[in-house]
């Protein structure tokens, strides 16, 4: 049966330029803590402020990259 200790539960959101995205990593993390929950951030290309702000809120487990990229569509 599987335990909390042997799942992973990725959450990936896509950003560009939005810092409603801080208020969605905020409160994913105020919702689920545990060890299991992970963040994957793929983000477009946002300011240099913005990602460093984003970065901030991010815990070591998470992952987050900025790149120009072409858009979602």
């Amino acid at each position: 049966m599987p335990t909390s200790e042997n799942i992973t539960i990725s959450i990936i959101l896509p950003s560009y330029n939005d810092a409603r995205i801080i208020k969605a990593i905020e409160s994913i993390i105020k919702f689920d803590d545990s060890e299991c929950v992970e963040i994957i951030l793929i983000d477009g290309g946002s300011s240099p402020d913005l990602i460093k702000s984003i970065s901030a809120n991010l815990r070591k487990r998470d992952y987050f990259i900025s790149e120009k990229d072409k858009g979602i569509f």
